[in-house]
């Protein structure tokens, strides 16, 4: 058996070993649920599903990182339930989040 073979045999096996990761394209929203979303704006006629996959992955995303935030405040309070009061101190500590300021009254 040559090095070539060895060498793909065993990034094979070290493959089948791992966890499979998710591929990038999946999401946990709904795409459908999305594309009725969009769909409300009156400018909007059509959404291609990789525009609708985008705003999914974004909408994700930012959850995603608004959650993180709001935990940070959570632990340092040394609680385990993220709460309101959490959220609207991550909101009011990060400046990407400024939008949302006066929104969650």
């Amino acid at each position: 058996m040559s090095e070539e073979a060895e060498i793909v045999e065993e990034s094979t096996e070290e493959q089948s070993d791992r966890p499979r990761q998710r591929s990038p394209k999946q999401v946990n929203l709904p795409l459908s649920r999305i594309k009725q979303i969009i769909k409300l704006d009156p400018e909007v006629n059509l959404a291609s599903m990789e525009s609708v996959f985008l705003v999914t992955k974004a909408a994700e995303l930012f959850i995603e990182t608004l959650t993180k935030d709001a935990y940070s405040f959570t632990a340092s309070a040394k609680k385990k339930t993220i709460q309101r009061r959490d959220i609207d101190s991550a909101v009011a500590n990060a400046d990407s989040l400024f939008f949302l300021e006066g929104t969650l009254d």
